[in-house]
């Protein structure tokens, strides 16, 4: 049975329906997270589940991404709605989400003409930063999310790790270098943890492609809480 046809059964359960003639359409070219284009009977959706194979720590949380969804999308205009999630791994062989499909296009490696200079994209981008962190997380239902505790210190092990990865037998004197230099200069954590997008760049940004103004602020499956600054 086809992955058209399992989503078909499961979607009765929550309510909804394929619209007549729906397929999926894959969306984008990257190798993370899959995307996919699906008609419903109220209107386009996008189904969302991770890539196949081992999944990086952390990364492709349907149901981190799903609560985060739930949760934002009424008080951050740029959050699509979440239509559906699916724990059950048995449909799809993994857990999925429905998400509203938001009309734009993903800015990565050349920035359109109508992008001038790209500084007003930068501009909204870092407004539209500053309101997710405006953000109370206890009000919206996302107090528990991550653990803000120690997070300078695990963001630089993680990265470190993921360097000795690449250089296994040893790493190079500039990244040692840099490596020891962010260890000497990790900031106190101090205030109350802020909402993160923790993965917030052009391409996970769809904008207006006359206006190149942001409509939609995707991939949240690694969202967290985490110092302001």
């Amino acid at each position: 049975m086809t992955d058209l046809e399992q989503l078909a059964l499961w979607l009765p359960a929550q309510g909804l329906a394929l619209a007549p003639g729906a397929r999926l359409e894959r969306l984008g070219g990257g190798i993370a997270n899959r995307n996919e284009g699906v008609m419903l009977a109220s209107g386009p959706a996008v189904l969302r589940r991770p890539p196949p194979g081992q999944l990086a720590a952390g990364a492709s949380d349907m149901a981190r991404e799903a609560k985060v969804l739930a949760a934002l999308a009424p008080h951050f205009p740029l959050v699509p709605h979440l239509i559906a999630f699916c724990a059950d791994e048995a449909v799809l062989g993994t857990k999925f989400q429905l998400i509203e499909r938001r009309d734009g296009v993903a800015i990565a490696g050349t920035l359109p003409p109508e992008a001038g200079d790209g500084l007003a994209l930068v501009e909204t981008t870092l407004q539209a930063m500053a309101a997710l962190h405006a953000l109370d997380p206890a009000a919206l239902g996302l107090g528990d999310l991550g653990k803000p505790e120690g997070f300078y210190a695990r963001q630089l092990k993680g990265w470190t790790s993921r360097a000795e990865a690449v250089w296994p037998d040893g790493l190079p004197a500039h990244v040692a270098a840099l490596i020891t230099a962010l260890a000497a200069a990790v900031p106190p954590e101090t205030g109350t943890p802020v909402l993160l997008h923790m993965d917030l760049k052009p391409d996970n940004l769809l904008v207006d492609p006359a206006t190149c103004q942001p409509r939609a602020m995707i991939d949240w499956d690694m969202a967290t809480r985490g110092p302001r600054s």
